[in-house]
């Protein structure tokens, strides 16, 4: 049976993933169109070099399954412990603006103590 209060947290954690890096990505959305559960939620991804794909979030990790919004294509990819780490393979964009976002913080922080 499933429990609504699983459902919430996962709707949670994937909120949690899309704030985490909304701000590196094109576009960023829980895929509506796609059956979420309590075990996955899928995420419609578009990368800065313009890249879309559908990526499953479960207890193994974070799944390529498609190939543009919305699409499965089971198994396309391995799994990844986090979507950094996947959209880290796919997007060399990516890479760039979340270094750069975690440099500039490292730079306040060294600001902030000295």
């Amino acid at each position: 049976m499933n429990n609504p209060t699983d459902s919430l947290s996962w709707r949670k954690e994937a909120e949690a993933v899309v704030n985490d890096v909304k701000n590196h990505v094109n576009i960023l959305t829980i895929a509506e169109n796609l059956p979420n559960t309590n075990q996955s939620i899928f995420f419609n991804v578009e990368t800065r070099e313009k890249l879309r794909i559908c990526v499953k979030l479960s207890g193994a990790g974070f799944q390529i399954v498609g190939n543009d919004f919305n699409s499965l294509d089971e198994g396309k990819d391995g799994f990844y412990e986090t979507l950094q780490s996947l959209l880290s393979q796919v997007s060399p964009k990516f890479v760039e603006s979340f270094g750069n976002e975690l440099s500039s913080k490292l730079s306040e922080l060294l600001g902030k103590s000295s």
